[in-house]
């Protein structure tokens, strides 16, 4: 998928919430800068969008912090890479939020990798001793 599949997938995932009439805009929260920014240009006013992980920060390697369960128990969608790019930080905070609306399969959990090819995928026995290795492929793409 190309960049503008993945813009249109992110499209997709805020407009499910948006367009009705809500007192209150959407409360998007993503697990890196970049979706976040996705969020708040296709939603506009209609989405309040935050990010977990700081721009220079390695979204592999994130200190979880209390301030990141607060946000999201109060998300109303949770936007990630995917492909086990949070699998270390973002499941343990997800479960702590007890907000049953971003738990994994419910409506409010967009895995933005969904949709685009798998370039990079290994099999077989993988480690961390090998490095960056990631085994459902590059969670990479937003470069």
């Amino acid at each position: 998928m190309t960049r503008t599949g993945v813009v249109w997938l992110a499209l997709l995932a805020i407009s499910a919430f948006v367009g009705t009439a809500a007192a209150e805009p959407l409360r998007v929260v993503a697990s890196v800068p970049d979706l976040a920014s996705l969020a708040r240009e296709v939603g506009g006013e209609e989405v309040a969008g935050s990010e977990l992980v700081a721009g220079p920060q390695d979204a592999h390697f994130v200190e979880a912090r209390p301030s990141f369960i607060r946000e999201l128990s109060r998300a109303d969608l949770f936007v990630h890479v995917g492909l086990d790019l949070e699998v270390a930080w973002a499941p343990p905070l997800v479960r702590n939020a007890r907000n049953t609306r971003i738990l994994p399969g419910a409506a409010g959990d967009s895995d933005a990798s969904q949709g685009i090819p798998r370039l990079g995928a290994v099999s077989g026995q993988i480690d961390r001793s090998q490095g960056d290795v990631h085994p459902y492929g590059s969670p990479h793409y937003l470069l």
